[in-house]
């Protein structure tokens, strides 16, 4: 598969600007990581070879960006400063074109490691959590602007993930409250940080796809709001069971409507007939035929949790399969 490409020059000028400043000490220390990043991200991109070296550099991301909080710095010059060094660094090291997703992807993640690693400094440790927003199917990822130095804002093809400083509670309270901009209208999931980005960010992502999925509302949702679906989805044997038996419904549009309305309203048929604008007796028709195809009654209060976990196993299904490849967590 060919990836699109254009100069990296172009690509400074158009997301970088000029580097802020930073202590002499704190710059020396983020170009010496960065610089070694460089290398070998370059590397990777000519040989499509993981030498295993670029995670190897990421705890020492985060130490220098403690130092840099130590000494006083603030945040926002230094990734700035990162992010200049590591694109410049991959026109000088690779060829005249590379691949401006690659680029974007390391310099991410690098902006993910400093951001952890400034807050988790010392005593003025803060916790921390991944939020990621998600649109309605096919709709358009929503833009963020919320201050660098409390929040680092990622938009992705599908996505948009921001790493706060707070827990998933306070975090909640903010992106419905005064940030209610960025989030209104879409599923946001949340996931506290302990020490490794990947799966907060993959599991604050899959909340929010099994919240879209199931028929909630847009908002924002934690891991307890959506328990038993996250974690029968995360079963590889529960999710082998799940996806055949699920298949035929979600393939039909009029039934998975209808599926996914009856689990939003915890299975009252008399809601759920009103959400779809449909006759009480209309929709038994269609639920019997779901107990057909399945072997499930959705009526049934126990039947309709494995539908419900069988929805949320095919929406993570569905998104793993057409995801870009390459696009970490």
């Amino acid at each position: 598969m060919e990836v699109e490409c254009r100069p990296v020059e172009a690509e400074l000028s158009a997301a970088t600007g000029p580097a802020p400043a930073l202590s002499r000490s704190s710059r020396a220390d983020v170009l010496g990581v960065v610089g070694e990043l460089t290398m070998w991200v370059g590397e990777q991109s000519r040989s499509g070879i993981d030498t295993g070296e670029v995670a190897a550099l990421f705890p020492r991301l985060r130490e220098v960006a403690s130092r840099c909080a130590r000494r006083g710095d603030p945040l926002p010059p230094l990734l700035m400063t990162a992010r200049a060094e590591l694109l410049t660094g991959l026109a000088r090291a690779g060829s005249p074109r590379i691949a401006v997703s690659a680029a974007e992807r390391a310099s991410g993640r690098v902006a993910r490691e400093l951001f952890v690693g400034y807050h988790r400094a010392g005593d003025r440790s803060s916790a921390l959590t991944v939020a990621v927003v998600v649109p309605q199917a096919g709709g358009r990822v929503p833009g963020a602007s919320l201050p660098a130095d409390l929040a680092l804002c990622e938009t992705l093809p599908d996505r948009l993930r921001i790493t706060l400083t707070g827990t998933p509670a306070q975090t909640r309270a903010l992106l419905t409250g005064s940030c209610a901009d960025v989030a209104g209208g879409h599923w946001t999931g949340l996931a506290a940080v302990a020490d490794d980005l990947a799966g907060p960010s993959s599991r604050a992502h899959s909340i929010a796809l099994i919240a879209r999925a199931l028929g909630y509302r847009p908002g924002a949702y934690d891991s307890s709001d959506v328990l038993v679906e996250l974690l029968a989805s995360e079963d590889s044997r529960a999710v082998a069971a799940l996806l055949p038996m699920i298949e035929p419904v979600m393939v039909d549009d009029v039934l998975r409507r209808t599926l996914t309305a009856l689990v939003a309203v915890d299975g009252n048929r008399n809601l759920a007939a009103r959400r779809l604008f449909v006759h009480r007796s209309t929709l038994d028709y269609r639920l019997t035929k779901i107990h057909a195809l399945t072997g499930r009654h959705p009526a049934s209060p126990r039947d309709l949790a494995v539908l419900s976990a069988a929805v949320a196993a095919h929406a993570r299904a569905t998104t793993a399969s057409t995801a870009q490849s390459g696009d970490p967590a």
